[in-house]
């Protein structure tokens, strides 16, 4: 009878967190990156920033990544968070990514 293998740092389920951490950090500069090149008050959409980092076709399966990525940069007020205008003090829904105004409120 074959002894269970025991998990260890090489098992699938460790590789597979440490492919969403790259991602989430690919996700994060790619963010951080497309908002360096608009305008002080532009926006990107989050789906632009998962069309960056997608290795296929379908960039559709990044959007978890950048949902984490565009969580932990709110937590570090790099940027903020809008709607049609209107700002959102969390994610959800559709939503727009802006560089975080230093000493102002999201907008």
């Amino acid at each position: 009878m074959e002894a269970a293998r025991k998990t260890g740092p090489n098992d699938q389920r460790s590789f597979f967190t440490r492919l969403k951490k790259i991602m989430s950090k690919k996700a994060r500069d790619a963010a951080l990156s497309l908002l360096a090149k608009r305008t002080f008050d532009g926006s990107v959409c989050p789906s632009e920033v998962a069309r960056a980092i997608a290795s296929t076709e379908d960039w559709r399966e990044a959007m978890p990544e950048v949902h984490v990525a565009v969580d932990r940069l709110l937590v570090e007020k790099m940027i903020s968070l809008s709607w049609k205008g209107k700002p959102l003090a969390h994610r959800y829904g559709p939503y727009r990514i802006r560089a975080a105004a230093e000493n102002s409120s999201p907008t």
